[in-house]
């Protein structure tokens, strides 16, 4: 099988992880696997995308030169869509090339060509090939995961079908539409985000969490998607239950297509157990850890101010004495005018509360250092509000830190209170608290950092992904087409018409 990946810039991210991820564990099960994107800057990614990583050399850089906004950092949104659909373009060229040349040669290309929308006419994902020890046809179909922005999806749907990935509904992602204009540009986006959303052949989310907000905002959409069951919860109260039975939430209709929830997954192995007595630190405390992008959506001045009232709480001769100090960490990229200004914000923040001796600030850092730092961590602050999912306390729980979040979003599939971490509101006095807890008990931290690592292997590793991750490629290659693919061209012109009226008229 060929699996095709359509992400929009591949950095450094939550986003860009999944992929990366999906991506190995595709090529894990001996899939032909190529990724295109607008952006790979080798600079600042995954080290499996580069170098001697398993998928160097599968990245199709497309569409670079296109902007990223308008207008002095405007009509971002519309670019992105721009970006999505030249990447589609690229993808349906290429993959009817391969198609053509495989059909002249006898080979096992993938791929469906124009026809005219019915079985016939179409050159379907076919089943010749070699059979698993399942007895499926293996090596013959083509599938597209594509993620983020689903503008592309109807036009990808000439290539094979396509598994959508929904971080988060992008329409609720723009809080900022207070006037007519800013309104009048993001209708006929929302709308095109629920239409192509549609026509996908399959709809997978990140949480429980986003899976009932998914419902909410395309409320049109729950009648389009069936749903299966999880498996049960292994941990209580904010605990997920594993990937072995991964499936959709909320009861849906019958129409063969699935919102599934598929959790992103952490490479244990990636993250080594602390060693003896790693868990239970001496006197000196490790560094209290952030790990996030430099954007104001992470709320991170949470972090320093939660710092602040835990100095206050403890005195500077306790705090001084434990090694209270805070690292902020994270993916910064200076051609995003927010990165730059908002790591500024969070410097003056700490140097007006009078902590600029305890709080340092890293970019970008490397696998390797994000690793050791997550090991060293006395624990993890994560502090955005209504999470889609968050990796980051999952990656936190797998290096035996303990986690203090948000009690929203997906940290409560993530989190066990009490047991793992700590789940608060999202305020200073309810995150210190956390913090001078875990500083004067170093054993309830080395307890909690146990039992996350447990918590990680049993319900978020990459090969419980990946079983997941391959049962639903196999599921899209081995059925019957849905419609003809002059039914999704159309659909994706009749989407493109409307998104470009609506630039218009924003304009």
């Amino acid at each position: 099988m060929k699996v095709v990946f359509v992400h929009l810039d591949l950095g450094i991210g939550g986003a860009e992880m999944l992929v990366v991820n999906a991506a190995v564990a595709a090529c894990r099960a001996g899939h032909d696997v190529v990724i295109y994107t607008s952006h790979h800057d080798e600079s600042r990614c995954f080290k499996e995308t580069t170098g001697q990583g398993v998928l160097a050399g599968r990245i199709r850089v497309r569409g670079d030169w296109l902007p990223r906004h308008l207008a002095f950092g405007r009509f971002t949104a519309l670019c992105a869509v721009t970006r999505m659909l030249w990447l589609a373009v690229c993808v349906v060229a290429s993959e009817t090339v391969a198609a053509l040349v495989a059909s002249e040669t006898g080979g096992d290309g993938g791929g469906v060509g124009l026809g005219d929308g019915n079985a016939r006419s179409e050159v379907v994902p076919t089943r010749e090939g070699t059979e698993d020890e399942e007895g499926r046809k293996k090596g013959a179909a083509t599938v597209v995961f594509c993620d983020g922005v689903s503008a592309p999806v109807p036009l990808l749907r000439l290539a094979g079908p396509v598994l959508f990935y929904c971080h988060f509904p992008d329409k609720l992602l723009c809080v900022r539409r207070g006037s007519a204009l800013k309104r009048a540009y993001r209708w006929p986006l929302d709308l095109l985000e629920e239409v192509t959303t549609g026509s996908a052949s399959s709809v997978a989310v990140n949480s429980d969490f986003t899976a009932g907000i998914f419902r909410e905002a395309f409320p049109r959409l729950g009648r389009a998607f069936s749903s299966e069951q999880k498996g049960e919860v292994r941990e209580g109260p904010g605990g997920a239950g594993g990937h072995a039975a991964a499936g959709a939430v909320a009861a849906g209709g019958g129409s063969g297509r699935v919102l599934r929830v598929l959790y992103p997954p952490t490479d244990v192995e990636a993250y080594p157990a602390r060693g003896h007595g790693e868990t239970a630190p001496p006197s000196k405390m490790g560094p209290i850890v952030s790990l996030n992008r430099f954007e104001r959506k992470k709320n991170l001045p949470l972090a320093v101010e939660a710092l602040g009232w835990a100095l206050g709480e403890m005195g500077v001769e306790e705090a001084s004495l434990r090694g209270l100090r805070l690292v902020i960490a994270g993916g910064y990229d200076k051609r995003v005018p927010e990165n730059v200004d908002h790591l500024s914000e969070l410097e003056a923040c700490a140097a007006r509360l009078g902590l600029d001796s305890l709080v340092e600030f890293r970019t970008n850092v490397a696998d390797d250092a994000r690793a050791e730092l997550l090991r060293q961590a006395s624990c993890v602050l994560y502090t955005p509000s209504r999470e889609h999912f968050g990796i980051v306390p999952v990656e936190a729980m797998c290096c035996g830190a303990p986690v203090i979040a948000v009690n929203s979003g997906g940290p409560l599939e993530t989190v066990v209170h009490e047991r793992t971490g700590f789940l608060c509101d999202a305020t200073a006095e309810a995150f210190g608290s956390a913090i001078v807890r875990l500083a004067r008990d170093p054993s309830l931290g080395g307890a909690m950092g146990e039992r996350g690592r447990r918590r990680v292997q049993e319900n978020f590793s990459m090969e419980s992904f990946a079983g997941a991750f391959e049962a639903s490629l196999q599921e899209l290659a081995f059925s019957s087409p849905s419609g003809g693919v002059r039914f999704y061209a159309t659909l994706f012109l009749v989407g493109a018409a409307v998104a470009a009226i609506g630039a218009t008229l924003a304009l």
